[in-house]
């Protein structure tokens, strides 16, 4: 766990994309989800869990079809490291407040039931500690944001996976673990680099 009293310095660290031939998820890996991520396989298996009715089985009734296949292997290939994935409990109201899961009761179910899986994902409550950290990066970060990074920081993730290049600039965030803080993992630059 981070500790409360290092302060959290709001500031512009990396903006370039990172290199990830350095980094490969493992056992006893720790990668913190952002809520995009989500977002795209949930839709994804939506799409695959009603290809008999509205959408199809590559999930292009969805207008992140294309990405929810992608976020399928994304999340195949973490879990085939086997990383242990985790998220702040925040990601589940991000996700039950979308229009799409507003408007769609079998969505909101599809993602209740995923996020409570706890094989899946492990949920990470905001304590005094994230709460902490996240204040620390405020200036810089929406509070979203500042406390998904803070959990990320609290729970000594090896990695964050998101779609926001604006997080690499977080202070304690990092494009490479060799000095001790997480990789930053842009999805669109991952399922690029890997191919998926």
């Amino acid at each position: 766990m981070a500790a409360l009293n290092s302060p959290v310095s709001p500031q512009i660290v990396y903006t370039v994309p990172m290199d990830y031939s350095d980094f490969e998820p493992k056992a006893g890996s720790r990668i913190l989800v952002d809520t995009a991520p989500l977002i795209y396989l949930f839709k994804a298996e939506y799409a695959a869990a009603c290809a008999g009715s509205a959408g199809t089985a590559d999930g292009s009734a969805s207008p992140d079809g294309r990405r929810g296949s992608e976020a399928e292997a994304v999340f195949g290939w973490l879990r085939k490291g086997g990383a242990e994935l985790c998220a702040s409990v925040l990601v589940w109201t991000e996700l039950l407040a979308g229009e799409d899961a507003r408007r769609d009761r079998a969505l909101t179910g599809l993602i209740r039931r995923r996020l409570a899986d706890s094989k899946f994902i492990r949920l990470i409550p905001v304590e005094v500690e994230i709460a902490e950290l996240a204040a620390g990066l405020r200036p810089q970060f929406e509070l979203p944001d500042s406390i998904h990074i803070g959990t990320a920081l609290s729970v000594d993730a090896d990695a964050v996976l998101t779609n926001d290049e604006a997080w690499r600039g977080a202070a304690g965030l990092n494009k490479s673990t060799r000095d001790g803080r997480p990789h930053v993992i842009i999805f669109d630059e991952i399922r690029a680099a890997r191919g998926f």
